[in-house]
């Protein structure tokens, strides 16, 4: 629940800062507009003087033609400076005899930049043909033609100057346009995201009142959980208690036996006492292991080791309850070195090969083969016998899963072998399955290969048969 009201402040904070955003947009379009106004409107001024300034000047040329004393230089200067301010932007002045000085930015758009020099162009023919005017003496007819060519040059530059002025009127009401355009998208936008925001907070508001609900029946499901957990505890302890019951028994009946019996009867009943404590010392290891699966405490000194060196130690290490069976081992002579601990893989054939014998019929065969298939080295142990159900092939490497066969027989284990084998080939980087059908079952792991460096290669194994047992 208290994660829902995270949720709603969140959602209250962010529908504030939209508005906020809403609100702030808005006067920063307002302050752009006001802005943009008014530095447009100087500059839109300052091109209308520039025209005004061009007409000016035709008249003090014709003046000057006539004789009077008119300074007609100077304002040809100001306006070759002043088109060059207009172009690439800097400082002037208003009008000539003004002191008041204003900075410009350069031309807006290249199409304004590319007007403002066709003026210049013209401005500058049209200052050559002023001094040609001038040179011309008054009442000929080359000074006919000068002061024509010099009205006709002034009329184009003030036709170019109107140009000018009329393009920055159209790109400062675009701007201002797109000003507003952007406004309004912005409002739309926190008005979409206002209401998505309120959506969510009735939404919110409506999962606040279910989650009461839902939290019961959460305290109810682990209420459940744990009585299972306790269920589980239970079951594992009538479970080890009865294999630990088992073996021990019978170990006191055959050494109460042992005190009058002498000879072959003496052989076989130590041999019994040695059997069930086999078993009594495997069901031990199988606890512990599985206790160090649990607490992350599986060995890390990894090797580069020989398969057959770790098969043949699992295989002396079962000893009788493999006499009873027709173990065949089916290894390639290429098979490379793994690299594992040692300890770990051969728990691993140990556990899978005692699994093999516990479901499988007296003097039927057992397979363990291996071999590399697509970069892996691929192992599975394979035992004739009756299958496991399909509905139990996900849970038998679960810990202390056994199914419902294996109990109405009353075959002996745990339910931990192959939850340990499943640790231990995971944490070496694989894999493990079983293949069930309805004669005959098959484990299959697969682990890794590592490249082995040149130092680490290993002779093989003197003496060791890996082709059959």
């Amino acid at each position: 629940m208290s994660s829902h009201f995270h949720g709603i402040r969140w959602k209250i904070v962010a529908l504030v800062g939209v508005l906020l955003f809403a609100l702030l947009g808005s006067l920063y379009q307002t302050y752009l507009i006001v802005h943009n106004r008014q530095a447009d409107a100087v500059i839109i001024d300052l091109a209308g003087r520039q025209r005004m300034l061009i007409e000016r000047h035709l008249k003090q040329v014709l003046l000057a033609s006539e004789g009077f004393p008119v300074d007609h230089v100077e304002t040809g200067r100001l306006l070759l400076q002043r088109i060059d301010v207009l172009i690439a932007g800097g400082q002037t002045i208003r009008d000539i005899g003004e002191q008041t000085v204003v900075t410009l930015p350069p031309a807006q758009t290249e199409m304004i930049a590319d007007k403002f020099r066709e003026q210049k162009k013209l401005l500058k023919a049209f200052l050559a043909k002023e001094w040609a005017f001038l040179d011309e003496p008054v009442g000929t007819q080359g000074s006919a033609r000068a002061r024509e060519d010099a009205i006709r040059l002034n009329e184009a530059l003030v036709t170019v100057a109107n140009e000018a002025v009329a393009l920055m009127s159209q790109h400062s009401e675009s701007k201002i346009d797109t000003i507003v355009r952007w406004d309004v998208i912005e409002a739309t936008i926190a008005g979409i995201f206002g209401l998505v925001l309120t959506v969510q907070l009735w939404k919110t508001h409506h999962e606040l009142q279910k989650e009461t609900t839902e939290r019961q029946h959460a305290q109810q499901r682990t209420l459940q959980a744990l009585r299972q957990s306790d269920d589980l505890k239970s079951a594992l302890l009538s479970s080890v208690s009865h294999e630990l019951r088992t073996p021990l028994t019978a170990i006191q009946s055959l050494v109460s036996g042992l005190e009058d019996a002498n000879g072959d009867v003496r052989r076989e009943l130590l041999d019994g006492v040695r059997e069930e404590a086999r078993y009594l010392s495997h069901l031990v290891d199988n606890l512990l292991d599985m206790s160090r699966v649990e607490a992350g405490a599986l060995r890390s000194n990894r090797d580069w080791h020989l398969l057959e060196e770790l098969i043949e130690a699992a295989i002396r290490r079962l000893g009788p309850a493999l006499e009873q069976r027709h173990l065949r081992i089916d290894l390639p002579d290429s098979l490379p070195t793994v690299f594992v601990e040692a300890t770990e893989l051969q728990l691993v054939f140990i556990n899978l090969l005692d699994n093999a014998v516990k479901y499988s019929p007296e003097r039927s065969t057992i397979t363990l083969h291996a071999a590399v298939v697509q970069g892996m080295v691929e192992v599975y142990v394979s035992n004739h016998g009756e299958g496991i159900p399909p509905d139990d092939t996900d849970r038998v490497f679960d810990r202390f899963y056994r199914t419902e066969r294996a109990v109405e027989r009353g075959i002996s284990g745990t339910g931990l072998g192959l939850a340990i084998c499943k640790a231990i080939i995971q944490a070496h980087g694989g894999d493990i399955r079983v293949i069930s059908s309805a004669e005959e079952t098959t484990i299959l792991f697969r682990l890794p290969l590592v490249p082995e460096p040149l130092t680490s290669m290993m002779p093989p194994l003197p003496g060791f048969d890996a082709g059959g047992a």
